[in-house]
């Protein structure tokens, strides 16, 4: 927590000595998101997504975007534990999210956006049918991710905003009791849609 707490600080007063010439906004949406070595393919992990942002226009084209967001993510198989043999297995991820993100507009209300997020994970764990799993690798406190998206703004305030992430970190190492995980470690990768406000 005191991680996180340091890390907050830092974004806020880096964002605080830079700020003069910006629009704001705040965002609100879901995740849909997947892990890869858990035996189970599909996004079917189903999150929340929401925060705000400062975008700062260098031109009438280019622009830079700096956010500050809370988002889940994971892992989830499709389950139906009314069967005689149930069975349930999701991993949980909650992280604090920092992307930074050049943007360009392609068309008057069309923004284009690819760049790099660093992530503070605040709660995680693995779960069966029995609740939180022992003895499990635990995940890292931090991750890096790559972003690319796209924005479609209404009246220059409402808009929309589709995005693709994935690890170029992994969440968290291979050893002997995840070992259905590549030995380069698990890695996440999700879709995202938002509904923002912009200032």
């Amino acid at each position: 927590m005191k991680r996180i707490v340091f890390f907050l600080f830092i974004v806020f007063s880096l964002l605080s000595a830079t700020a003069q010439s910006f629009k704001g906004g705040v965002r609100v949406g879901l995740t849909a998101s997947q892990l890869s070595g858990d035996n189970l393919s599909g996004y079917n992990k189903l999150g929340a997504y929401a925060g705000g942002y400062i975008k700062f226009p260098f031109t009438e084209i280019w622009s830079l975007q700096t956010e500050l967001n809370f988002i889940m993510k994971g892992s989830s198989n499709v389950v139906n534990l009314s069967a005689s043999n149930p069975y349930l297995y999701y991993i949980r991820l909650l992280y604090i999210q920092v992307p930074l993100l050049p943007k360009v507009q392609l068309f008057k209300n069309f923004e284009l956006e690819l760049g790099p997020a660093f992530n503070v994970l605040f709660s995680g764990g693995e779960y069966d049918i029995y609740g939180r799993m022992p003895g499990r690798k635990p995940f890292r406190w931090w991750e890096v991710s790559g972003i690319a998206g796209i924005t479609y703004l209404i009246k220059g305030h409402y808009g929309i905003n589709l995005r693709y992430e994935v690890s170029l970190t992994p969440i968290r190492k291979a050893d002997e009791t995840t070992p259905y995980i590549h030995r380069k470690g698990q890695f996440s990768d999700l879709f995202s849609i938002s509904f923002l406000y912009q200032f």
